[in-house]
């Protein structure tokens, strides 16, 4: 489940691909009950991981026809003969699934991996609106005890998202950022997100949407008692949780190109803290309930207009920050002039 690489590491397998795996073999040895109802939310709790790997596995595998969609919520284990299977919806675990130690340390070694890549993002993001940088992938490799294929592994995964790219030297390069770039980003997603958004709101499940509202109301309920990392999640709620399940792969990597000032309002927050209102998690909330009014062409009209008004709100804090006069910048990020 895991490709080994130097230094005896391992360069972990996407959580999905582990998923998939572990119940396509439970599956085909027939250590799974016929009729055994499979739903997101208790083999994400079993897996350890969060709800989108689960969704995606169980996808694969009802495309490959070992499991089946049923009458009920979520898929089901399918008979060996041509009836229909009773439905069983028993735990898990008693049922016969079981994560071996391969399984198990994959998805560990998963989590640690996922942890690396989210510190060198979050750093890349801090530093991109004081100028372009370049990693010293040496350094990167000594600050975080790792080998260079790990960070190469983990830089490369940023020059997927648009985040980092490599200079005319071929060295792993951040920024800058500047108002013109930024424009530019949210241009590309008032094209596309709510494009993307009315894709997405024909195969979504409405009790994610409930959940995803439920999150937002509990928000604006504490709010401005939100740490930074909570705001970040509420964004990833709409523009990546949501958006990210169209099928279109093509439409897919396009958004997450575009959505590098997502990454770049940590950076917002960092320096300048939180946003001293709640507009953007009110407008949020107005496309969760629109979406599940079944008002898709009004959400996707809302989405346009919050896009609008977030560039004009980053444009603004993105001057603020020329008040900063040293800012954090990670050891292995050197400028380049």
């Amino acid at each position: 489940m895991s490709a080994m690489i130097e230094d005896g590491e391992f360069a972990p397998a996407r959580p999905y691909r582990i998923v998939h795996a572990v119940l396509k073999a439970h599956i085909e040895e027939g250590r799974l009950p016929e009729g055994l109802v499979l739903l997101e939310g208790p083999l994400a709790n079993l897996f350890g991981v969060s709800r989108a790997p689960i969704a995606k596995a169980l996808q694969i595998l009802h495309e490959e026809s070992i499991i089946d969609r049923f009458e009920g919520r979520g898929f089901i284990v399918p008979s060996s003969s041509t009836d229909k299977p009773i439905p069983l919806r028993i735990d898990l675990k008693e049922a016969g699934l079981v994560l071996n130690q391969g399984a198990d340390d994959a998805i560990q070694s998963r989590g640690t991996w996922e942890h690396l890549f989210s510190e060198i993002e979050n750093a890349a993001a801090e530093a991109m609106a004081f100028g372009r940088f370049r990693f010293i992938e040496t350094e990167m490799a000594d600050h975080f005890n790792v080998s260079r294929t790990v960070v190469r592994d983990v830089l490369g995964r940023l020059q997927e998202s648009g985040l980092v790219a490599k200079d005319p030297r071929s060295h792993w390069a951040v920024g800058p950022l500047t108002a013109e770039t930024l424009i530019e980003y949210y241009d590309m997603r008032e094209l596309i997100e709510p494009a993307a958004l009315r894709i997405a709101s024909t195969i979504v499940d409405p009790l994610e949407l409930q959940q995803k509202h439920s999150r937002i109301n509990t928000a604006l309920d504490n709010f401005p008692n939100l740490t930074p990392q909570e705001i970040s999640s509420l964004e990833d709620d709409l523009h990546v949780g949501l958006l990210q399940i169209v099928p279109n792969g093509q439409l897919k990597t396009t958004l997450k190109r575009s959505q590098v000032p997502l990454i770049t309002k940590r950076m917002f927050n960092h320096y300048l803290g939180i946003p001293g209102n709640d507009r953007d998690l009110r407008e949020h909330k107005m496309i969760f309930e629109l979406l599940l009014d079944n008002a898709v062409d009004a959400a996707a009209l809302m989405l346009s207009t919050h896009l609008k008004h977030a560039k004009e709100r980053s444009l603004s804090r993105l001057k603020l920050l020329t008040v900063v006069s040293n800012p954090d910048i990670a050891p292995y990020l050197k400028p380049l002039d």
